[in-house]
């Protein structure tokens, strides 16, 4: 009876449907979700459906992030935290030989409240290895999160819920933008330092991604293929008061 009552209470919680993939060398990635209930942070994952191999971060917590070994052409894997439980995915590295196919994406202005999406129909239907953006991955914070609650991440969480599937099968890496530390709205002239209109240190963009090396200025290298991807923010180091002056 009491294996009973665990198992219907396990089966209860809702799925994960927030992950996302993030990598940071030709043979790590970061599996990153979202719970519905706080709690401990799990990855199974191998060359198979079978998995075989768990990786695990203790502590509470909604937000994961587990990096785990990616040693296999494609990577079998399912998140858990308590009795939440995520679908079993799988997604594919760079291929040392062969075609490697990347695709890059900017402004897409997205939040939590908007309904219409950019059709990204054709970008799954490449398949690329790697999917990378040039800026700009949601609108801004304040729309959806108030000019002052900083860490506020719910302008990402609507981006992930925009595209599922495409973000728990494939590698992502983004770049930073304007709007990715936009905290208030911009106005037409300079605010008071006291009232920043954006967040240099991107606070809310390192929260969720976690880049190859923590930063904002990340790189990424495929030594086999002699390639390297830089990304570097390079206009807003600094608060600049206003995109009309910027």
């Amino acid at each position: 009876m009491t294996i009973a009552l665990l198992l219907a209470a396990a089966t209860a919680d809702p799925s994960i449907t927030r992950v996302w993939l993030t990598p940071q060398s030709a043979d790590v990635v970061s599996v990153s979700w979202v719970s519905p209930r706080e709690g401990a942070s799990a990855v199974d994952f191998g060359p198979t459906p079978d998995l075989g191999r768990t990786l695990r971060v203790d502590g509470s917590r909604t937000r994961h992030r587990v990096r785990i070994p990616a040693e296999s052409a494609e990577v079998f894997y399912r998140v858990r935290t308590g009795g939440a439980v995520g679908a079993l995915r799988s997604f594919r590295m760079p291929p040392a030989s062969g075609d490697l196919r990347l695709a890059v994406v900017s402004n897409w202005h997205l939040s939590s409240k908007r309904r219409d999406p950019p059709d990204l129909s054709a970008v799954v239907a490449d398949g690329p290895h790697l999917l990378l953006t040039a800026g700009d991955n949601v609108g801004s914070f304040w729309g959806d999160c108030g000019p002052t609650e900083r860490g506020c991440t719910k302008p990402y969480d609507g981006l992930f819920d925009a595209y599922p599937d495409l973000f728990a099968t494939t590698l992502f890496l983004p770049a930073s933008g304007n709007h990715d530390r936009e905290v208030r709205g911009r106005g037409k002239t300079r605010p008071p330092a006291e009232d920043a209109r954006y967040d240099p240190t991107a606070e809310t963009f390192l929260r969720v991604f976690d880049t190859p090396g923590g930063d904002v200025f990340w790189r990424f290298d495929l030594p086999e293929r002699r390639l390297r991807i830089i990304a570097a923010d390079l206009h807003h180091v600094s608060d600049f008061g206003s995109g009309w002056q910027s």
